[in-house]
């Protein structure tokens, strides 16, 4: 990935690009020491679902908030809990206030001023960057936290001599060869037209997507399900 990504670089420069090397986001290293991010996405998510919840025409299960959320999923077999834990859910209900405390307030305002001044927004500011570039694995962290935009698009693909090696529930294939991998283009909020872009031009010139395969290919696609449904919907009106 890395070797992938250094090649990118590379694209980048004979496109015409400055590229800037080593770029430091100084609030990087608290944002990932601290509980901010955590704590404000658990409080917005207190508020925030029972916000959602309230303007449903139909709720069948009445889930009206994170508690009654947690409780019809933990009965619901096909969850799989405890085995799928809601271990989050549990933290925002442990936390004990949503978005509208003042105590959501001071986590926002930190998390604002190490994502944004000390972080992306800062580096764009005082370099004079249009965007940041990084492999996808670690680029959408500090974008999310500002409520930016990240487009992501093919890097690179796994080695065919890969391992096959499956998630900890052992339902999914975690790696395996020619499984793919981005790069991703980020900047300040609203900035999607540029973002596209330069997304774009860099697909023009390296063309990944093409090379990438599926290890496993579906049987059956979502259009073949909806296709299937209106069939017997028909049936059933006839009959």
């Amino acid at each position: 990935m890395i070797a992938a990504f250094n090649a990118a670089l590379d694209t980048l420069r004979a496109a015409g690009a400055t590229v800037v090397d080593n770029v430091t986001l100084p609030g990087l290293e608290a944002v990932f020491s601290s509980s901010f991010e955590l704590t404000v996405l658990e409080a917005d998510f207190i508020t925030n679902l029972k916000g959602y919840t309230s303007k449903l025409t139909r709720n069948p299960n009445n889930i009206t908030d994170v508690a009654s959320l947690q409780a019809f999923t933990r009965s619901l077999a096909p969850e799989l809990f405890p085995e799928r834990d809601t271990n989050i859910w549990q933290q925002s209900l442990d936390l004990g206030h949503g978005n509208e405390s003042p105590l959501f307030w001071g986590n926002l305002s930190a998390q604002l001023e190490l994502a944004g001044p000390q972080g992306l927004t800062g580096a764009l500011a005082n370099l004079s960057l249009d965007a940041l570039v990084a492999p996808t694995t670690v680029s959408s962290t500090i974008p999310a936290m500002l409520g930016a935009p990240v487009i992501t698009v093919p890097l690179g693909k796994l080695p065919a001599n890969t391992t096959v090696e499956r998630n900890r529930f052992g339902n999914l294939n975690a790696t395996a060869p020619n499984l793919p991998f981005g790069i991703s283009f980020t900047a300040e909020r609203f900035s999607e037209a540029k973002l596209v872009g330069f997304a774009y031009a860099f697909e023009q010139r390296t063309r990944v997507r093409a090379t990438v395969a599926p290890y496993l290919a579906p049987t059956t696609e979502l259009v073949d399900v909806v296709v299937a449904r209106r069939e017997r919907e028909k049936f059933r009106l006839w009959m």
